[in-house]
């Protein structure tokens, strides 16, 4: 799933439950002073955000809105409906690494670690945090605002320490946090160290560097939040509001997505929206462009599946209502079982005949094909 975090801890994402944050999702008040704490580094970041990325595009992505929080937060199946995921559960995330590895380009994406140890990887020129939960923007804060200040992984990840749970929460609330940001941190903060720690373990394991074990991949992440290179929005892929806006401006700006990802978040949508369809038609992708997702397997299982398709492949299945979920797109591997780790690429640029030629789909689900992708 997404990743774990807090309505009640349950062992089908991580999480925990509402009531001991009450109030997080009723807005977002980390002020952007949190570059207080970091303006001191910025000499030694490297490459320069100019350089990258020009200071209008990101002026202007500051200056999206966030979308409203959502009255209810979506999930797989009710029983986990209301459930924030403030950590991930995906443990084998390094199965993208060899193409998301130097991409550059911008990075979109949901969900927490998941999005630092993609850029890590990708090296990107802008790094974009979208969630439709306020709690997941907190995180994102807490994260900016403990980075800055660490100049290694070993640093960065200590701050996240009980041992260190008192300066942090100093650091946190120079950066503008609110009552509710610094509650958030009080009650996930030692969980997420752990986190941490895991995933440190299991790349590792995996032989496959990344921002928490590599000095390299860490000063890039570090380099993109002290340059106002990462930015965390509240932002629906459902909705007509943040993602429209986000995407115009980058396509004002000459920015080109290489990267997508929405960990297994396409599970909660089925049948497709009509906006989801219109937004990732609407993504300024080249021609190698990758959608990176992950699925649910529907039982219990050691992990979740893995698949990668073209951006631009993706716009066109979704062109077509007959295309209502990613198990049409991305299906379980021939003799694959639960127990197996599940890596698959979705090479073909347009549904398959036969798919063509069901119906279209009625009422609810029904939808008219967009423009064609860009």
């Amino acid at each position: 799933m997404r990743s774990r975090g807090l309505p009640a801890a349950k062992a089908a994402g991580t999480n925990v439950q509402s009531p001991p944050c009450a109030g997080l999702g009723s807005g977002i008040c980390w002020a952007g002073a949190w570059v207080v704490c970091v303006w001191f580094v910025c000499s030694a970041a490297g490459a320069t955000a100019a350089e990258r990325v020009p200071q209008v595009a990101l002026q202007a992505i500051s200056g999206i809105a966030d979308d409203a929080p959502p009255e209810v937060l979506r999930n797989v199946d009710q029983k986990s409906v209301g459930e924030h995921y403030l950590w991930s559960n995906e443990r084998n995330l390094h199965l993208f690494e060899p193409t998301v590895r130097d991409r550059r380009g911008v990075l979109i994406g949901v969900g927490t670690d998941q999005m630092y140890t993609l850029a890590g990887w990708q090296d990107p020129d802008l790094l974009l945090l979208t969630d439709y939960d306020p709690w997941v923007k907190h995180i994102h804060r807490a994260y900016f605002a403990l980075l800055a200040p660490s100049a290694t992984p070993k640093a960065f990840i200590a701050r996240w320490s009980p041992a260190q749970r008192k300066d942090s929460t100093e650091l946190l609330r120079t950066a503008g946090a609110d009552a509710s940001g610094l509650r958030l941190f009080a009650q996930a903060g030692g969980r997420i160290h752990w986190q941490f720690v895991r995933i440190q373990a299991e790349m590792r394991k995996a032989k496959v560097a990344c921002w928490l074990t590599d000095q390299t991949q860490y000063d890039r992440v570090r380099a993109l939040v002290v340059e106002g290179r990462a930015k965390a929005l509240q932002a629906d892929w459902t909705k007509s509001g943040a993602m429209p806006a986000l995407l115009e401006a980058l396509r004002k700006h000459g920015l080109v997505v290489q990267i997508a990802y929405l960990s297994n978040a396409e599970d909660y949508l089925q049948p497709y929206p009509p906006v989801f369809r219109q937004i990732v038609r609407a993504i300024p992708a080249s021609d190698d462009s990758w959608w990176l997702r992950t699925q649910a397997t529907g039982r219990s299982s050691i992990d979740l599946r893995y698949n990668i398709q073209r951006i631009k492949h993706f716009a066109n299945w979704l062109g077509h209502p007959q295309v209502r979920s990613n198990r049409q797109i991305a299906a379980r591997p021939p003799g694959a079982t639960y127990d197996t780790v599940q890596f698959t690429e979705t090479k073909v640029a347009e549904p398959p005949a036969w798919l063509l030629k069901l119906p279209a789909p009625k009422g609810k689900g029904r939808t008219t094909p967009a423009a064609p992708a860009r």
